[in-house]
């Protein structure tokens, strides 16, 4: 005889639809859509989305440093770039475009 538990748990499952999983690349293509457009907290949610799939991706990374960048969460920014000069030290983009936000994060510009 089932438990309440579990005949709980188990009508819980039934009755939650399934999400298609999505794959890393189209994280990071529904993340560039939203930066195009200028949906920077939408982006970042889709790049943390990629980075949960591939945390060693250091692109992502610096794609997120990005957008929050541009949100003006230059702390965040910086952060997003040191993990990826961390998983990949000669990274051009990526120290460029943190040495931008600690100038902007230091002179709040």
């Amino acid at each position: 005889m089932p438990t309440i538990a579990s005949a709980i748990k188990a009508a819980t499952l039934h009755s939650i639809p399934s999400v298609p999983q999505r794959a890393k690349r189209q994280w990071i293509d529904e993340g560039d859509a939203h930066y195009d457009a200028g949906r920077y907290k939408e982006a970042i949610a889709a790049y943390s989305r990629a980075i949960q799939l591939d945390p060693r991706d250091a692109d992502i990374y610096c794609d997120r440093g990005r957008a929050y960048y541009d949100l003006k969460e230059y702390q965040w920014a910086i952060a997003s770039f040191d993990r990826a000069l961390e998983l990949k030290p000669n990274f051009s983009r990526a120290k460029n475009e943190r040495a931008k936000a600690y100038a902007r994060n230091i002179f709040q510009i």
